[in-house]
């Protein structure tokens, strides 16, 4: 297994990194997390309905609770349920054949706070749109605002075309802008 350190970590929202598949499962199947928030690695293997390909993303509060997750199928609340209109991320016929058991793309999701909006968050994502050659044709844009359903978030906004054109599945990254406040995100031709 091998684990970079997080943009997030200063933070503390970044501190929890969950995945895993095949949920109840005996070992080595099913769910996993690696807890970061109290400074040294915590290792669980909790139950879940999520199930996470290879495509995942969660963020958490400073103190480190769950906020929300994604398999790049749908957005999933703290409680593990389907957010208020978080199902149908990614539209695809590899996205419907996969929604299940999420995607199978890395970096094919991220999630980024929006500056001077504590409760506004943007999920950036893709999917595979042409089979035979694992590439994309867009780049998505969904936003959750977490005060709705009393504080376990709701899909605002979902699938907004960020980019048309031919692009590399996954690989979706973002960097701190030199300001401290904002962030330059990017995806591969």
């Amino acid at each position: 297994m091998a684990i970079t350190s997080s943009t997030f970590a200063q933070q503390g929202i970044s501190n929890l990194w969950m995945g895993g598949y095949g949920n109840g499962a005996p070992p080595p199947w099913g769910a996993v997390d690696l807890d970061f928030i109290y400074g040294s690695l915590v290792v669980s293997t909790p139950t879940r309905t999520i199930d996470f390909g290879r495509t995942n993303a969660n963020i958490t509060s400073a103190n480190g609770h769950l906020l929300f997750s994604t398999n790049g199928a749908f957005v999933a609340n703290a409680l593990g349920n389907t957010m208020l209109n978080g199902a149908g991320l990614n539209p695809s016929d590899y996205t419907y054949a996969w929604a299940n058991y999420g995607l199978h793309i890395s970096q094919a999701c991220l999630i980024l706070p929006k500056p001077d909006a504590p409760d506004i968050y943007y999920l950036f994502h893709g999917t595979i749109d042409d089979q035979q050659t694992s590439t994309a044709n867009y780049l998505y844009l969904t936003t959750i605002d977490m005060s709705q359903d009393g504080g376990l978030g709701g899909v605002v906004t979902k699938n907004q075309v960020l980019i048309n054109d031919t692009l590399n599945a996954g690989g979706i990254t973002a960097v701190r802008h030199a300001n401290g406040r904002d962030w330059r995100s990017s995806a591969t031709r």
